[in-house]
């Protein structure tokens, strides 16, 4: 491998945004929808979802960045299934930073929010229909990060007991080419979730041949 470059938390940011904004493609692009998200994205504080079933956009505003233990995640991107699923990543360009239980953190914040809190809407059809469905979710916790790769089997065993999160994204740089490597250390999760990280990863001009399921 060509000498490699770690990757800032603004670049973390852009990179995300790229993988499920910018470049996505093909049949599986109307499935998916950003939340929130970092500059140059986003504005840290308003959520939207989008329910496809009725085609109508829920928006929560002025979001606060944390409520008691619970965090306001970097970024959050929704996945439509039987059951919606809701990925929230944290970003940190050192893994050191990275808190504890951050995972359980964002969920707990987005089911308080998807519960608890009612959002204004937009309809993009002529349905009449004004309800937002508190249930039918899954929750899905990911932290990103940049690391050497080389180091990669002795950081994220201990990531994954400090952040309780279900995936790992490592980000690097070669050259001009961005690489990752995606981590689960749940047989269910990886069963379930692996595959379409994987293939949303893929699909987009920044893939690399860096792919790892811990």
């Amino acid at each position: 491998m060509k000498r490699i470059r770690l990757l800032k938390e603004n670049e973390i940011d852009t990179v995300l945004f790229s993988v499920f904004e910018i470049f996505e493609y093909g049949k599986e692009k109307e499935k998916w929808n950003i939340c929130l998200c970092n500059p140059p994205g986003g504005d840290w504080s308003r959520i939207q979802f989008k329910d496809f079933t009725i085609n109508k956009i829920f928006t929560w505003n002025t979001l606060p960045r944390v409520r008691g233990k619970e965090k306001l995640p970097d970024f959050v991107v929704q996945y439509h299934s039987n059951k919606d699923l809701i990925f929230s990543i944290e970003s940190k360009d050192n893994p050191t930073n990275l808190e504890i239980n951050i995972g359980e953190r964002m969920n707990n914040f987005m089911k308080w929010i998807f519960s608890e809190v009612d959002p204004s809407f937009n309809s993009l059809s002529d349905s009449k229909n004004e309800i937002f469905v508190k249930e039918n979710f899954e929750f899905i916790s990911c932290v990103a990060s940049s690391f050497n790769p080389e180091q990669s089997q002795s950081k994220v065993q201990d990531l994954f007991n400090k952040c309780n999160c279900d995936f790992i994204f490592n980000f690097i740089a070669n050259e001009k080419i961005v690489l990752y490597e995606i981590f689960t250390n749940d047989r269910e999760v990886s069963k379930r979730y692996f595959p379409l990280m994987e293939q949303r990863f893929n699909q987009v001009s920044l893939k690399s041949n860096l792919r790892s399921n811990f």
